[in-house]
């Protein structure tokens, strides 16, 4: 079932009973992957919170509400995954320690091929902490990858081929990361959610115009605007007018994030039940609802301070690596740094990583001009100190 004993209330690791072993190695470094038992999913039709929930469940404490709340109507301590449609089973081992949890939370285009958004939440529940990694779409992976970019990983499975498991084994395996749990969020939900919130306040660093999948633009001013779910979905996608480029889009993602978490905390019961039941059927998890219950009780330790969000270190520019036609735009991974940021803040217990463990290419190895300015906390972006209650 899980990392989590609902029915004990503690936390068990259900891999290695009684290890305190560090984090597995990447698979192609720890000989053959274990299967998961695959489980029947079927459609349970339940107002459970899940829309960003794990985009910022583990990392808000925000799903704590729904312990208090009337949305769990009926399986609390089910087995079952809990979707909008059918979702795959993760085939690949995670983490073997029992006080963390990896999380991917991708966000699919309209043609469900390509993952607009990618992130790896670490939720240290041994330390009450949660550390946030962005995957920057334009990332180089390999050649054999159509443009060779991370975000066509998901859309590059043969048939019969699970999507999300896919993209779990190259983030597995080219970024050193396991991965225990997905979320995964289509373009559509993401409107929905923030329509289905009243809209969010984002501090938007430079005057922009961006557009959404409909071809609607939309001219935001810098400073604070007040985006509706289309909005909010151009705003997050954009990248044409940051010097940076897809540098600059992760950033400005960041203060999406952080603004989206604020908003939800200080949401009603009744007002998070509804964003709920507005984009259940958009969102696919391998969860069932007594393992998402387990760790909303953990999660209901965090706050914005300390949940940390950084970016993977690395540069933007044109490049046609080996086995590639054309030359385009791409995202590299500078691994050294790369290598210190997983082991400082995504790897809490264990030895850690080195750069020998990822597969991961290094296209522009001299230049660190463009290289994604250090995140914080949900607090420091925000300019606040929740501690005391004040803002900057």
């Amino acid at each position: 079932m899980g990392k989590y004993d609902t029915s004990e209330d503690i936390w068990s690791n259900s891999k290695n009973s009684g290890s305190s072993r560090g984090k597995s190695a990447p698979a192609h470094s720890r000989g053959p992957v274990k299967k998961k038992k695959k489980h029947n999913t079927t459609r349970i039709v339940v107002n459970v919170i899940l829309s960003v929930i794990l985009v910022l469940s583990l990392t808000t404490g925000v799903i704590g509400y729904a312990l208090n709340a009337r949305f769990f109507v009926d399986n609390t301590q089910g087995d079952e995954p809990v979707d909008g449609s059918e979702a795959d089973p993760i085939l690949i081992s995670g983490s073997d320690h029992p006080d963390v949890s990896y999380f991917l939370v991708v966000g699919t285009d309209e043609e469900k091929t390509l993952t607009d958004i990618m992130m790896v939440v670490c939720f240290d529940h041994g330390n009450n902490t949660a550390s946030i990694l962005q995957i920057p779409r334009d990332t180089f992976i390999s050649s054999k990858i159509p443009s060779g970019k991370v975000n066509a990983v998901y859309g590059s499975a043969k048939k019969g081929e699970s999507q999300i498991n896919k993209l779990i084994s190259v983030i597995n395996d080219y970024f050193g990361l396991p991965i225990d749990h997905y979320l995964n969020i289509s373009i559509d939900a993401f409107r929905v959610i923030v329509n289905a919130m009243g809209g969010i306040d984002v501090y938007v660093p430079k005057t922009i115009t961006a557009w959404d999948q409909d071809k609607t633009f939309y001219t935001f001013e810098k400073g604070m605007n007040h985006f509706s779910g289309a909005e909010a979905e151009a705003f997050v996608r954009h990248r044409k007018s940051y010097a940076k480029g897809d540098i600059g889009r992760v950033e400005a993602q960041r203060n999406f994030y952080a603004a989206f978490a604020k908003k939800l905390i200080s949401m009603s019961s009744g007002d998070l039940a509804n964003v709920a039941s507005a984009s259940y059927q958009y969102i696919k998890t391998d969860m069932s609802i007594g393992l998402m219950l387990g760790y909303a009780k953990a999660a209901q330790k965090l706050s914005l301070d300390n949940i940390m969000i950084e970016a993977v270190p690395g540069d933007s520019g044109y490049a046609r690596p080996s086995g590639m036609s054309q030359e385009l735009s791409y995202f590299s991974v500078h691994k050294s740094d790369y290598v210190d940021l997983i082991n400082e803040h995504f790897m809490p217990y264990g030895d850690g990583i080195t750069g020998d463990d990822l597969l991961i290419t290094e296209l522009f190895k001299n230049n660190h001009s463009n290289i994604a300015n250090n995140g914080g906390t949900f607090a420091e972006i925000l300019g606040e100190d929740t501690a005391s209650g004040s803002s900057e």
